[in-house]
């Protein structure tokens, strides 16, 4: 049961950054702002990449 939780927790946290990335996209935005959003989402993409390439090392 509780290993389910923590897997659970897992996905929430994995996948919370880029649903408010995306989220926080869709609002009126200046072109500055709407980059660094940009910028961030791909930053974490790459991370969450490195990550689970180690992971499976």
């Amino acid at each position: 049961m509780k290993n389910k939780i923590f897997q659970r927790i897992g996905q929430i946290i994995t996948y919370a950054p880029p649903v408010g990335i995306l989220g926080a996209s869709l609002l009126n935005l200046t072109t500055f702002e709407r980059q660094y959003l940009i910028l961030l989402l791909i930053i974490w993409v790459n991370m969450f990449f490195l990550f689970k390439a180690w992971l499976g090392q």
